[in-house]
C-alpha cells in the first residue's frame, strides 16, 4: 500500500467511527435548604471572655505597680550606699590621722614614754645585745610639727583614758591661722609654653 492510501484508510476508519457518544448526565434536583437557627449567644462564654480581659488589665497594672516600687526601692539602696561609703571613707580619714607620726608622737608623749637617746638592738640569731641600752632621762617632747586634722582627736593619758588635745606644737600654744587652710589668691602658676 501507498502511502496516499493509507492517510486515506485512516480517514476513512475515523469517519466510520462515531464521534464522541452523549454520556447521560443527570443533574441532581434542586431544592431549598432548610433555615438555620440563629446562633444563640452563650452567656457562661461572654462572661468568660470578659474576665480574662479584665484579668489581663489587672495583671499588667499589678506588673507595672511592682516594677515600680522595685525603682523605688533601687533608689533608697542606692542612696543608702551612697551614705555608707561616706561614712566609710570619714572613718578611713580618722583612722589615717590616728596613724599619724604626730597623733603617735602626742600620744606618746601623754602616756610619759620619752625618746631613746642610745638605741640598742637585739639580734634574734644568736642573742646579742648591739649597742649601750642606757635609760633616757629627758623628759617627754611633745609634738613640733602642726597638723590642723588631729585638731579633733582625742589622745591618751596617762591613766589609759581619752582627752582633748591641747592647741599646742611642743610648749607653745598654736595660732589658729596656722591650723585654718591656705585660701588661694591671684592666679594658678603655669608654665611659660612660647
Amino acid at each position: 500500500m501507498s502511502n496516499p492510501q493509507r492517510k486515506l484508510s485512516a480517514v476513512q476508519q475515523l469517519q466510520q467511527t462515531p464521534q464522541h457518544e452523549t454520556a447521560t448526565y443527570t443533574r441532581p434536583e434542586l431544592r431549598l435548604v432548610p433555615q438555620t437557627k440563629k446562633a444563640q449567644r452563650s452567656f457562661g462564654m461572654t462572661v468568660a471572655c470578659g474576665l480574662t480581659v479584665l484579668g489581663v488589665i489587672f495583671g499588667q497594672m499589678g506588673l507595672v505597680a511592682v516594677t515600680s516600687m522595685d525603682a523605688y526601692e533601687l533608689t533608697a539602696l542606692k542612696s543608702e550606699v551612697r551614705d555608707v561609703t561616706r561614712v566609710n571613707t570619714v572613718l578611713a580619714q580618722n583612722v589615717e590621722a590616728k596613724n599619724s607620726p604626730q597623733n603617735l608622737a602626742d600620744n606618746a608623749a601623754s602616756l610619759g614614754m620619752v625618746l631613746s637617746e642610745s638605741p640598742a638592738y637585739l639580734r634574734l640569731s644568736d642573742g646579742v645585745i648591739i649597742g649601750n641600752p642606757t635609760p633616757s632621762t629627758s623628759k617627754p617632747v611633745k609634738n613640733t610639727v602642726a597638723n590642723s586634722t588631729l585638731t579633733d582627736i582625742t589622745i591618751l593619758d596617762a591613766t589609759g583614758g581619752v582627752t582633748q588635745r591641747a592647741d599646742t606644737v611642743g610648749d607653745k600654744p598654736v595660732d589658729p591661722d596656722v591650723l585654718r587652710p591656705v585660701s588661694w589668691k591671684g592666679e594658678l602658676p603655669a608654665p611659660v609654653t612660647h
